[in-house]
């Protein structure tokens, strides 16, 4: 989860550490315009959401692999 528009840590930075990770169980969002602080941006529920979409898909998927 990243903000295409944070000041402190370019979205670039985190694209690259995603491609570098060797898991292929990863993933990122990039929200437009957003910036540093995602949960205090005008979409924080939207981020919210999303966050707990990946939470639940992730338990979910580690459920899964573990049968």
């Amino acid at each position: 989860f990243h903000g295409t528009a944070d000041p402190f840590v370019p979205y670039g930075d985190s694209l690259q550490a995603i491609e570098d990770m060797p898991s292929p169980a990863k993933t990122i969002k990039l929200y437009d315009g957003a910036k540093h602080e995602l949960f205090n941006e005008i979409n924080k529920e939207e981020v919210i959401r999303d966050l707990q979409s990946w939470i639940e898909d992730t338990l979910g998927n580690l459920k899964e692999t573990s049968k």
